[in-house]
């Protein structure tokens, strides 16, 4: 290795010495190549004889940023930069500093390396070497005081405490040896479990002791006695200078032995019973309890009793792993006894015991009275003093000099002994062994003053963003704690375990994440693009989520700023938050000596909804560091760049952009979108050229993986991800009733689980600003925020959460040199959430039923956005919704195997992206539902139910499949799921396993029995298509699902395919809409259908089916009993044929649905007439769709009659007809009655006035009714002053529809005026009226009292402008 080379390994740790500052000096000045090779040789002999000295002294130097820890030395850390021609002395302040940006100013593109912070772990003080020495504690009668709790690891104090106490009982029990009880556990009956689970939970096989190693130095009668006494517990022994194969097969027997045990402790529990009997008599005794912790610990480390399984006992805070078991328990007697005193105990410092541990001039740790200090003892106290307040001991602090007294001493970690015995650079060349990519730039040795412990910073540096965030996912994962122990087992003869600092690590790689400067090859390829359009005024840059959109804006805004020494940066974003965000993370990219660029401040301009002004940004607070936004007019125009973020939800045709273009006209103009998180089909983004990101940089492959169940196809088809695999994404699904008190509980007890897994996987990580819990909706957010909180503190007692908003969080700027024992958790709104990320992601109550497009494209995009949001695992809580988007978690399991991500991706199937994706909408609002054209499909308007219907027919049951995404071990589900409505793998198994086949080619070619639905649409295969698939029903006997769709099949395919039917038992669901047959091809499927057992669903919408083709299909249903919908929808029916429909409903018993909208003759008066006929004794049928038939006032009183004793339908449409006025009084009437009926539709029906007001008359009675639609009528202000009176008493009504009414504004103030005080519409369309800019006000204004209150209430004002 040439001389470059090695010294650039090295990193120096202090300037003070002389020998080595004459090198620097030597090195930085100009030479001539023959001195600089000269400076070389000088500088590796120094550092030569620094490494020597390394292994002989300690080293301590404090942590850089942190100011809770100590080390010597005067001066900062120097690194040595190395290259080729010059080697130059650089300071790792000024090396790392970052330019602010101000005029022309550039920043360097540097960042500062991050830190791996290394400890000592702890361990139960049984697994060292104790000898035979137990001790079964001892109760004096005559004690006032009893010892109750002690850590075993210190050995001189425990002497001190069972040798010179006399005149205290000691309850704490040692038990060494297989005859006192090593190795035994308790059990309260024979072959029932021991106290393991309840007081360790279940570790690994090394935790519990069940491999001893043995120092190579053992003696042979040490090593024959700790065999001797592993062979008695099960424990597997091994040399640490044994051979690799037989350390191999020593873990291997540890492993076998831990799993045959039961996966208990190999020390046993029986130790435990012992001891709570000691205790339990020194409490008879009435003696006053005393538990005994660390150092200058006093207090810290204790855990509930329930929550000992999952917590880390073994982390080196406050006491040992079986201290926090005894403490905890003496916590839970407190609580369930009911008598505090006597189970109530004093809190010790195991100081106390430890006057007789340390000898002059001892390298010790000592306690200057507000933090742990490293120095040499130089005085001890010759007797025991009288009060513990009074100094003991006498030490010289190595940091200062300075000698001070003190009563809290305790030997200094050996963690210096460690790397004395394995070598530092050994050690650190052990560290970047396991971290691929990562560069060891400098070391030190210090002491975190909280807890005295010691530890070992190293630090690093980072080639790209993808090995930064591999090393991530090594650390959390512990993986590389692992190896490393592993290697140390090796080389320190199995003294040493060491641990990494996970919340040290996260928060210097959070820092490291946002000042990175270094751009992947498709980055900079795609920020060239952006640079090289926006010369020509703008660049549209789409991207799905994590793949960077906003870390290249502020890289493109960071090189504005930094070129220009005045204009400003307008950043648009349709929330605050992220205008936080984006301000933030400029700072933190100026970021100078640790110190945020405040400076920025001035060059950024803000617009946030409804984007009709700009604000600006300034720090306030006691500290300034507190952001702050105002409103002003004070910008120069044109901007030097003008961001739009996140524009998906911005360029939307019911936003209002006029001042907003006007703001950022003639700036160069950058936005971004992505197209699966918007909640619109068709955002109208400004023309001009598009750049588009593939690489996900930010979320790990799982969540990418997925999140593209819910993402575009569009997105889905380029998408990789430079991330590691990352943990699988929990759910945690659940049953529960109706009551919205106990669905609350439900998502509060779940969501604690969820939370609860994530401390357990993640222990000892700090939470601060690294979990952000996700809600739908504010109304739910006000409901679940303060129970939440409560059952957090109640839960975790241990640790100190705080719930923040995200708005809360980011307005708090990072202190440079502060720290806290306070986690502050975000709760918020999906919304809220727009852009941003955090560690963990926990998606709560977002699921819904799918349903009709705008809603389906709302719920998908809410999903991507949340499970996105996450760096590294997302988790979902959510009621089981029939129907609905996350029901498919209930049939996934987790399989372990190695991850591969073409694979994960392939989870989700083109197919599943084609079922998020709604069809074109209509001409106007994005958000409005479509108008069905009277000949093609029918629409689907929501249902109010999210449950199955009781009593309707089981579907085929699903089998469980595997995933490598998805743990579903959290789900709580006891029923079976039968179907599903988003299967996001529909088309995603392989041929063999049932394939969807989408022509009529594949489907030919298609294997026997290989395909598991046929999908084709628009394909006009004729009636010889129509017969190819029916051949296919004969050969292919895993069908459950045909759909062919406009393929123009005729009488004569639909013949054959009705002839295919009467055979086949697999098909569950058969849409033949929009196929060009009438009676013929009708009365064949009727046939079909008296024989077929198997069909469930049926529609024929959109064909020439007549009376004839209908009286057919109505004697089919007499006799088939396992039909629960029908579609005939768009086809020829008049009376006869509704006459044949009514009586065949008489008969019928198991049909749920039917559908007989938008018929060309019309079923008409007399045809409603006989269907109100069988209505009223028919109880099977909960939803019938009567849509534009031609129904005037007759058959619309008939209609009335029958729901005046029809029990059973919830759901009943009636729009586009002729019922008028008298019919809907008559309607209005039988509401009065009915119970049944959730939602009721009368659009465009010509109702007005008096029709609207005895309407409103009787749903002040009415109870049940939930929807109720009268858009397109002649409603005015009359009838709207009445709904207003109704407003007022009914408690029931959650959905009003009155779009293109007459209102005006005198009845949008009634209405306005009666939602004060109602309480339960969450939902009013008032679109289409005249209502003036004060109907306007005041009904904007009840929804912010509204939205005040923590109610949820949407109005839709003008074309889809829902104001929320």
């Amino acid at each position: 290795m040439g001389a470059g080379a090695s010294a650039a390994r090295y990193s120096l740790q202090t300037a003070d010495d002389a020998e080595l500052l004459s090198v620097l000096q030597d090195i930085s000045r100009d030479a001539r190549e023959e001195d600089l090779r000269e400076a070389r040789e000088a500088l590796l002999k120094v550092l030569e004889h620094r490494e020597e000295r390394d292994a002989q002294e300690e080293t301590e130097q404090p942590l850089a940023h942190d100011p809770k820890s100590t080390a010597t030395g005067s001066s900062g850390p120097f690194r040595l930069d190395l290259d080729l021609d010059r080697v130059k002395e650089k300071p790792a302040h000024e090396e790392t500093a970052q330019q602010p940006a101000t005029a022309g100013s550039k920043g360097s593109g540097v960042k500062d390396p991050f830190h791996l912070c290394i400890t000592l772990q702890d361990k139960p003080a049984i697994l060292g070497n104790t000898g035979d020495i137990t001790y079964h504690g001892h109760i004096e009668e005559e004690a006032k005081d009893c010892f109750v709790s002690f850590p075993g690891k210190y050995a001189a104090g425990w002497d001190a405490l069972v040798k010179e106490k006399h005149n205290c009982s000691v309850a704490c029990v040692f038990l060494c040896t297989v005859h006192d009880g090593l190795g035994k556990h308790h059990r309260k009956e024979p072959g029932g479990p021991c106290l393991c689970p309840q007081i360790y939970g279940e570790r690994d096989f090394k935790t519990f002791g069940y491999l001893k190693v043995l120092p190579g130095r053992c003696s042979p009668d040490e090593e024959e006695r700790e065999r001797a006494k592993a062979k008695a517990t099960g424990v597997v022994v091994v040399r640490a200078d044994a051979s690799e194969d037989a350390r191999k097969e020593a873990e291997a027997d540890a492993y076998k032995a831990w799993e045959e045990s039961g996966k208990i402790a190999a020390w046993g529990c029986f130790w435990f019973e012992v001891w709570k009997n000691r205790v339990a008599q020194a409490v008879k005794l009435g003696q006053r309890l005393k538990v005994v912790f660390f150092p200058g610990q006093v207090g810290m480390g204790k855990e509930q009793f329930e929550d000992l399984p999952h917590v880390n006992l073994w982390d080196g805070k406050g006491c040992g792993g079986s201290q926090k078991s005894e403490i905890a328990y003496l916590d839970l007697m407190k609580k369930e006894e009911g008598c505090k005193d006597i189970w109530d105990y004093d809190e010790v410092d195991v100081s106390d015991f430890l006057e007789n541990a340390f000898n002059l001039e001892q390298k010790v740790d000592a306690w200057d009275g507000t933090q742990w200090m490293p120095g040499t003892l130089i005085g001890v106290p010759s007797t025991i003093p009288a009060k513990s307040e009074e100094a003991r001991w006498t030490v010289q602090l190595h940091a200062t000099g300075q000698r001070i007294e003190t009563h809290h001493v305790r030997h200094a970690a050996l963690l210096t002994d460690m790397l004395a015995d394995i070598g530092r650079t050994k050690f650190l060349q052990v560290v970047t062994d396991q971290l691929p990519g990562a560069e060891v730039m400098h070391s030190h040795e210090g002491i975190f003053h909280e807890t005295g412990t010691h530890f070992l910073a190293i630090r690093l540096r980072m080639r790209n963003v993808a090995l930064l965030q591999q090393v991530r996912d090594l650390v959390l994962s512990k993986a590389v704690e692992d190896m490393i122990n592993q290697e140390v087992i090796k080389l320190a003869s199995g003294q040493y375990q060491i641990q990494v600092d996970m919340s040290h690590f996260c928060t210097e790689f959070e820092k490291d994440l946002v000042t990175f400067s270094d751009l992947t090859d498709h980055q900079k390829e795609k920020l060239q693009d952006v640079e090289n359009a926006l010369q020509n005024g703008g660049v549209h840059l789409s991207a799905p989520a994590g793949a960077g959109k906003t870390f290249v804006a502020v890289q493109t805004a960071w090189n504005r700023l930094n070129s220009s020494a005045e204009g400003q940066v307008l950043f648009v974003a349709p929330s605050i938050c992220l205008g936080l965000f984006f301000v933030r993370w400029l700072m933190q990219r100026g970021a100078q000596g640790g110190h945020l660029d405040l400076s920025i401040l001035r060059r950024i301009v803000l617009m946030k909804p409804p984007y009709d002004q700009c604000f600006s940004l300034h720090a306030d607070g006691p500290d300034g560091n507190h952001l702050q936004h105002t409103r002003t007019t004070s910008y120069k125009m044109p901007f030097l760049l003008a961001i739009v973020d996140e524009s998906h939800d911005i360029f939307r045709s019911d936003v209002d952009l006029r001042v907003l273009e006007e703001t950022f006209a003639a700036s160069q103009r950058l936005i971004l979108s992505s197209r699966s998180q918007a909640s619109v089909v068709d955002p109208s983004f400004p023309l001009m050229q598009e750049v588009q990101l593939t690489e996900v940089v930010r979320s790990t492959q799982r969540i990418v993986a997925g999140a593209a169940a819910f993402q575009g196809l569009a997105e889905k088809e380029e998408i990789t991800s430079l991330c590691p695999p990352g943990p699988p994404l929990k759910s945690f699904l659940f049953e529960c009733g109706e009551e919205s008190a106990e669905q609350l509980s439900r998502y509060v007890d779940c969501t604690v689980a969820s939370v609860w897994h994530v401390v357990r996987t993640y222990a000892g990580l700090s939470l601060h600003n690294r979990l952000a819990l996700l809600v739908p909706h504010d109304a739910f957010l006000i409901k679940f925020r303060p129970l939440i909180e409560t059952d957090l503190a109640a839960r975790f007692k241990a640790r100190q959460f705080h719930l923040m908003s995200f708005e809360e969080s980011l307005r708090v700027l990072p202190t440079e040199g502060t720290t806290t024992t306070q986690e502050t958790i975000v709760v918020d709104t999906v919304t809220n959430a727009k852009g941003l990320e955090q560690l963990f992601i926990i998606a709560i109550g977002l699921d819904t039923k799918v349903s009709h497009p705008a809603s389906n494209l709302i719920t998908r995009a809410l999903l991507y956005q949340a499970i996105t949001r996450a760096q590294l695992q997302a988790l979902v809580v959510n009621h089981l919704v029939r129907g609905g988007w996350l029901e498919f978690l209930g049939l996934l399991k987790f399989q372990e195997a190695v991850f591969e991500e073409s694979a994960a991706l392939a989870e989700t199937s083109d197919a599943a992206a084609e079922i998020i994706r709604p069809a074109p909408e209509a001409a106007g609002s994005p958000t409005e539902l479509p108008s069905a054209p009277a000949a093609t499909r029918e629409p689907e308007p929501p249902k109010a139910e999210d449950r199955a219907v009781p009593g309707q027919l089981e579907e085929p049951k699903l089998e469980v499949q595997e995933s490598s995404v998805w743990d579903t071990a959290g789900n709580a589900i006891s029923t079976t799921i039968q179907a599903l409505r988003f299967d996001p793998r529909a088309d995603a198994s392989p041929i063999e396993a049932g394939e969807t086949v989408r022509s009529l080619e594949a489907l030919e070619a298609a294997p026997k029995g290989s395909v598991g639905a046929i999908h084709i649409v628009d394909a006009n295969i004729g009636a010889e298509g129509g017969k190819a698939v029916a051949r296919a029903f004969k050969v292919q006997r895993n069908i459950t699902k045909v759909t062919l769709w406009g393929a123009e099949t005729g009488d004569e395919g639909a013949e054959a395919i009705a002839e295919a039917l009467k055979l086949n038992k697999s098909i569950v669901t058969i849409d033949l809409d929009n196929n060009d047959f009438g009676d013929p091809g009708a009365e064949a499927i009727a046939d079909a259908l008296k024989v077929n057992k198997s069909v469930k669903k049926i529609t024929l919408g959109g064909n020439a089916i007549g009376d004839q083709g209908a009286q057919a299909i109505a004697e089919a249903l007499k006799l088939n009993k396992s039909i629960v919908t029908i579609r005939l929808f768009a086809n020829a029916i008049g009376d006869p044929g509704a006459e044949a429909i009514a009586e065949m409903l008489k008969a019928n018993g198991s049909l749920k649905d039917i559908s007989l909208y938008g018929n060309a003759i019309g079923i008409g008066d007399q045809g409603a007439e006989a269907i109100a006929e069988a209505l009223k004794i028919n109880r099977s049928l909960t939803t019938i769709n009567l849509d534009r038939n031609g129904i005037g006032v007759p058959g619309a009183e008939a209609i009335a009659d029958a729901l005046k004793v029809n029990k059973s339908v919830k759901e009943i449409t009636l729009s586009g007809n002729a019922i008028g006025d008298q019919g809907a009084q008559a309607i209005a009437e039988a509401l009065k009655l009915n119970k049944s009926i959730v939602t009721i539709r009368l659009f465009g029906n010509a109702i007005g006035d008096p029709g609207a007001e005895a309407i409103a008359e009787a749903l002040k009675i009415n109870r049940s009714l939930t929807t109720i639609n009268l858009d397109r009528n002649g409603i005015g202000v009359p009838g709207a002053e009445a709904i207003a009176e109704m407003l007022k008493a009914n408690g029931s009504l959650k959905e009003i529809f009155l779009f293109r009414n007459a209102i005006g504004a005198q009845g949008a103030e009634a209405i306005a005026k009666a939602l004060k005080s109602n309480k339960s519409v969450a939902r009013i369309d008032l679109n289409g009226h005249e209502i003036g800019s004060q109907g306007a006000e005041a009904l904007r204004k009840v929804v912010a009292e509204k939205k005040a209150q923590g109610l949820d209430l949407e109005i839709n004002l003008s074309r889809g402008a829902w104001t929320r």
